[in-house]
């Protein structure tokens, strides 16, 4: 613990020293920070090799379903109604394993969601709280936050925290990618397997608004980028200014 504290100093420091000056700005890289920290380090290599063995084996299965598949289209010609049913019944039950290994490693309650719980989610409350100790003893300017938010536990509890944080008429500046009206990166959350809440953007603006922040909007769009959401979407940045009265 300790050296997950002095980690978390060393990095803050060096991030904030902008708070020396006449305004404090409050910038927190938590993946650098993290991975500063052997113990999560240490955590996450275990997770990643469990994780590797996991998609191994799926795909060590889905290969042979395929193999079976093509095999049974090449033989069907002379093989009798007996012998074929017999192989789709068995290429159906391999797919049902496969299905059924699918949710049991990587579903909402998988081995993947229970490992993380137990190894890698600890050690992360713990650099969140010695971060919430150090950065609460200061009261800042602005805050800014990128594609970080919709991992909290609670997002209204997360906003309103940060509220706590600016002096009166100080800003929170938080941009994301991942809202409901940019459909390409809704399945996101499914892809990573992790816990992520998607939000869209009139529920971003009330979650800003009860925590007590003047609330305005800004979509940047990326017209030269190659991906067509980044053209027509782009990332929403939620912009709340704490009143001054």
């Amino acid at each position: 613990m300790k050296k997950i504290v002095l980690s978390i100093i060393l990095c803050v420091c060096a991030n904030l020293s902008w708070s020396q000056r006449s305004q404090k700005i409050a910038y927190i890289d938590m993946e650098y920070i993290l991975e500063n920290v052997p113990e999560y380090l240490e955590a996450q290599n275990t997770l990643d090799s469990k994780v590797t063995k996991w998609r191994s084996t799926l795909d060590k299965l889905s290969r042979f379903i395929e193999k079976s598949k093509t095999d049974l289209a090449n033989e069907r010609e002379i093989l009798t109604n007996d012998l074929i049913l017999e192989k789709e019944d068995e290429i159906t039950l391999k797919q049902e394993e496969l299905r059924r290994l699918e949710s049991l490693y990587f579903g909402p309650n998988g081995d993947m969601f229970l490992l993380r719980k137990q190894l890698v989610k600890p050690i992360q409350d713990q650099v969140y709280n010695s971060l919430e100790d150090i950065v609460l003893k200061r009261k800042y300017d602005f805050v800014f936050a990128m594609e970080s938010i919709y991992y909290a536990d609670s997002m209204e509890k997360a906003i309103k925290k940060i509220y706590k944080l600016l002096k009166a008429g100080g800003q929170f500046f938080c941009g994301t990618d991942f809202y409901t009206d940019n459909k390409a990166t809704t399945k996101w959350a499914s892809i990573m397997k992790i816990q992520m809440h998607l939000h869209s953007k009139k529920e971003w603006k009330v979650f800003f608004k009860n925590a007590g922040f003047i609330t305005q909007t800004k979509q940047i769009k990326d017209l030269k980028g190659n991906e067509k959401w980044k053209k027509e979407f782009g990332t929403l940045f939620i912009i709340g200014t704490k009143p001054t009265k």
